[in-house]
């Protein structure tokens, strides 16, 4: 939820609680955070999940954090996508190939990016190497729990 228009939304369904209330989020700073940001109206805060008919949000993190604001339904994830027709440079041209995978991450090192996903994951791609471009309060984290694991911290 990065701005206030969720507060629209509830408004907008207490009035009319027969039209479908959509969430989607793409974005969630840490509960405790949040609490400080909007403070005594962080009930109110919270009934905007609590009241959402359906929740979709584009990491397993944010689903968590939905849940924990209270939301009861099934939440919807659907990753962040790319489309791969627009990237069809021929693979030999760049010295890779299908059995050295890297992947590249430019982000803030903080929980709801999900790189600690990816690097948990790494354990199950042999193939697969990560170079993490950025910096955030789990760096130090992130370099503990990639001991061993094919990560660069770039």
């Amino acid at each position: 939820m990065a701005n206030w228009a969720g507060f629209a939304a509830l408004f907008f369904k207490f009035r009319f609680p027969q039209v479908p209330f959509i969430l989607t989020l793409q974005e969630g700073d840490p509960i405790p955070y949040i609490k400080h940001k909007v403070r005594f109206v962080f009930p109110l805060f919270k009934k905007i999940f609590t009241r959402a008919d359906i929740i979709q949000t584009i990491s397993r993190y944010l689903a968590d954090w939905a849940r924990e604001m209270g939301y009861k339904g099934g939440v919807e994830v659907i990753p962040n996508g790319v489309d791969v027709k627009k990237f069809t440079a021929d693979v030999q041209s760049r010295a890779l190939d299908k059995e050295n995978v890297i992947l590249i991450t430019t982000s803030r090192l903080v929980e709801k990016n999900g790189i600690k996903d990816i690097i948990n994951a790494l354990k199950f791609l042999p193939n697969v190497k990560l170079r993490i471009l950025g910096a955030g309060p789990l760096e130090s984290e992130l370099k503990l729990l990639a001991t061993g694991l094919p990560v660069e911290f770039v």
